[in-house]
């Protein structure tokens, strides 16, 4: 249905009191009707470039952070990593070093492992800039650290796959020590937190586990803080222009 319009026009023939009104013809009705329709139909384009834009600068905002957390963690892997790698390798198969790759992507101690920190924060800051807006830089920042979570737990059922079995761990590589996984920081991170739990323990009192659990929560907190929080602020040094 549409609403009839009528024109007052200035008819001489009229009287000077009289209003003279001319019923619109059926070709300005479709002209009326056809630039409507051209609006909607441009209003709809719009809508449909807007979305596939903030889809494309979410898409590739996530792209480009997890690539920045994937090459930082593999390249920049500690020495212990290395050690663990060869040690398991043999019997746990190739996916020991996505999982440990992850692991030291994960469980992040800001005090002790700058590195990581630092990745995090850069992948943040490059994602958000590419998505350009605070809640994209938010959807950035959680997907990358939840795609990180997925790969360990793909890492884990692949190893899982082929049989764990600690029993038969062959010796430490030649070259290498004990002393090598040490170095690890979230081993360092352990060992501060467990020392005083242990001797805490060691008069008779229980040890509860929320304590022990706890410090690894905060260091997975870690990375999703961090790489939401500098995402946001790469949006806003760099908002998305509006189309």
């Amino acid at each position: 249905m549409f609403t009839q319009t009528y024109f007052i026009v200035s008819n001489p023939s009229c009287r000077a009191s009289t209003k003279c009104f001319d019923i619109p013809t059926t070709d300005t009705i479709h002209r009326v009707n056809n630039r409507r329709s051209d609006n909607s139909s441009e209003e709809e384009a719009q809508e449909e470039v807007s979305t596939i834009s903030a889809f494309g600068s979410k898409y590739f905002g996530w792209l480009a952070a997890l690539l920045i957390v994937l090459a930082g963690s593999w390249y920049l892997l500690p020495i212990g990593y290395e050690t663990l790698i060869l040690w398991l390798a043999p019997q746990l198969g190739n996916y020991v070093r996505p999982a440990m790759v992850m692991i030291n992507a994960l469980l992040v101690n800001p005090l002790n492992n700058l590195t990581m920190l630092a990745v995090w924060a850069g992948a943040g800051l490059v994602g958000g800039m590419i998505a350009g807006t605070k809640k994209g830089a938010f959807v950035v920042g959680f997907v990358t650290w939840f795609s990180c979570v997925a790969i360990f737990g793909f890492s884990i059922w692949q190893m899982y796959q082929t049989g764990i079995d600690l029993g038969t761990l062959p010796p430490l590589p030649q070259g290498s020590s004990i002393l090598d996984v040490l170095t690890i920081p979230l081993v360092q991170s352990a060992i501060q937190d467990l020392i005083p739990l242990a001797m805490g323990g060691a008069d008779g009192s229980s040890i509860d586990p929320i304590d022990i659990i706890t410090p690894f929560l905060v260091y997975l907190a870690v990375p999703i803080i961090t790489v939401i929080v500098t995402g946001i602020v790469g949006a806003t040094i760099r908002p998305k222009e509006e189309f």
